[in-house]
């Protein structure tokens, strides 16, 4: 195929069949930047065609030269929606939905974060870009005819054919549910094209009665799993009518907890609070695309998030059996602080459905001091501090922390580590170490106040270094862990590594607190970690742990939360 910028024929005659290959080319390195290896990509090299096949086939309805336009068009989309879902994957382990495509605009403080994650080689994606656009503008247009149509009708009923039989076959056996799977089993352009067909049809869904049905039936055997150890019988209503703090501190992994590097403690202050602690080691970080607004859904309702797409943006005005309503039944003031913007994540509609009575962003905060994406975690605590004497006692206090999120970037003079190393393991540090002591100076502000009775909660949202720097070999493994520690002054501490997730903290809390257990057991979806069986030791792709019990009733549970938020399940049975 020899271009003739002068001849009647070109090779912009074939040029469907050069973007094919070009974007075959791009979905097998798509593929691999997920799976991280040749032979696997290669091995699902087929099913890479079909889904391309059918969105080239649309170039066959226009005369050749708009058909080629269309293909330089389809190109350049799909290679820069290629880039994105590197990129994306990277800290995700899937990639881009439609959904999160419709929220960018709603998240500019992960700019920098973004382009942390980016590498130069991404930029390979674009290179044919030119050459085609070369070719289309030097060849001369052809018309329309017959063999351009039978052509449209081919590739589009092969394609259709194909994403219909293969999505239905892997839909019967249930492999499509893990979505870091789905790229890979049906094509990264196969997975957006069911992303947009999920998408048409969730919108035309309803929550219908045998649903419903199927909702209840799944919460009335999980409330087995809400009643305690007989052996932890007596923790029920330990901290019933105390002063409650919950701390989600960014990016924190189990795996540094009471760990030292170069004889510096990592995290002292932490530390400080184990010995009259109830310290699980064993929690999985289970946020999905909502990130760290997925773990704020998971401790306060023990709703798992959606399967797509951020909860809070999606559906941040659904009813909620959550902690924050529970305790205000009880006579208790609750305030969320974070030093970000109001609409950050949604979260001004989302904490005000939570139940919050306030939710103190950064445009209220007297010192806005910025590190990284935001409010530095020093300005976060003073203001916390400041907010506390406003509030009647008893309260709930929920603070976020964000200074230590990636790309885990400090000032020099707030890196209190010696290091003798650099990178971002050591960045990553530096950011925990920081956030860990401004935290130590606001529980001695507390402590010099007289608030010595503060229950005081501090959990991981999500991993940090194992999430964005996976290739970092120097690391101990964390196995998606996250530290859950309830300080309670006064008790003899004690660790528990039985395994659970993010979605058991509420009803384990429920249970310390008293809480009457008819008020939210036909909702939430955790379980107490302080019962006789294992919590909910399901990964966000739909994997549970060996060690998990009741794995049938786990294997359900995110069918189950997508069916009951979308339905705003709570809302229609609450006040039953």
């Amino acid at each position: 195929m020899v271009l003739k910028i002068n001849g009647k024929k070109t090779c912009a005659a074939y040029l469907w069949l050069i973007v094919l290959l070009l974007l075959a080319i791009k979905s097998a390195a798509v593929l691999f930047s997920l799976c991280g290896s040749e032979l696997f990509a290669l091995k699902y090299g087929f099913f890479i065609i079909p889904p391309l096949l059918l969105l080239i086939s649309f170039s066959f309805l226009f005369s050749e030269r708009a058909g080629n336009i269309y293909l330089l068009a389809l190109d350049l989309f799909l290679s820069l929606l290629f880039i994105a879902d590197i990129i994306y994957a990277r800290a995700f382990g899937h990639l881009l939905n439609i959904y999160m495509i419709f929220t960018f605009d709603n998240m500019n403080d992960l700019s920098e974060s973004a382009f942390a994650m980016m590498r130069w080689t991404d930029y390979l994606m674009l290179t044919d870009v030119p050459a085609l656009f070369f070719i289309i503008r030097k060849s001369p247009g052809q018309c329309a005819g017959k063999k351009r149509t039978v052509l449209f009708l081919l590739a589009a009923l092969f394609g259709c054919a194909f994403l219909f039989f293969r999505i239905n076959g892997l839909n019967k056996s249930r492999e499509l549910e893990n979505i870091e799977k789905q790229p890979v089993l049906i094509s990264p352009a196969g997975y957006h094209i069911y992303d947009i067909a999920q998408l048409i049809y969730e919108q035309t869904d309803s929550f219908d009665e045998e649903e419903i049905a199927e909702v209840k039936s799944w919460h009335e055997s999980n409330k087995a799993l809400l009643r305690p150890d007989p052996a932890f019988a007596d923790l029920e209503g330990l901290i019933k009518g105390k002063n409650i703090i919950a701390v989600q501190f960014e990016s924190l992994e189990n795996f540094l907890i009471g760990r030292s590097v170069c004889g510096q403690q990592i995290t002292p202050n932490i530390n400080g609070l184990l010995k009259n602690s109830i310290y699980f080691s064993g929690i999985i970080a289970q946020v999905r695309d909502g990130n760290s607004s997925d773990a704020e859904l998971m401790f306060n309702s023990s709703m798992y998030p959606v399967s797509r797409g951020s909860t809070f943006f999606r559906f941040g005005k659904n009813a909620y059996a959550s902690l924050p309503k529970l305790l205000k039944k009880q006579g208790y003031a609750t305030m969320a602080v974070h030093g970000d913007e109001r609409t950050y994540w949604n979260r001004d509609e989302a904490f005000l459905a939570l139940g919050f009575d306030e939710y103190i962003d950064e445009g209220m905060f007297s010192d806005k001091s910025a590190i990284g994406m935001g409010i530095s975690d020093r300005a976060l605590f003073s203001q916390s501090f400041s907010e506390i004497k406003k509030l009647k006692e008893p309260y709930y206090l929920f603070i976020i922390t964000l200074t230590s999120h990636m790309p885990f970037r400090l000032d020099e003079e707030e890196k209190y580590l010696d290091l003798p190393f650099e990178g971002a393991y050591a960045d990553y540090l530096q950011s925990i170490h920081y956030t860990d002591k401004m935290f130590g100076e606001f529980y001695d502000r507390l402590i010099e106040e007289g608030c010595d009775d503060t229950v005081f909660i501090i959990y991981g949202d999500h991993e940090g270094i194992h999430k964005y720097y996976k290739a970092n070999s120097d690391l101990p493994e964390n196995d998606s862990r996250i530290p859950f520690i309830i300080y309670i002054p006064g008790i003899e501490g004690f660790a528990s590594d039985k395994i659970g997730g993010q979605v058991d903290m509420m009803p384990t809390l429920a249970f310390l607190l008293g809480l009457d257990c008819k008020e939210y057991d036909s909702y939430v979806m955790g379980r107490n970690l302080l019962g006789k069986f294992s919590g909910s030791a399901i990964s966000p792709t739909g994997e549970t742990a060996e060690e998990a019990d009741y794995k049938e009733l786990l294997s359900e549970a995110q069918r189950i939360a997508d069916m009951s938020i979308r339905g705003n399940y709570a809302k229609r049975f609450d006040g039953r």
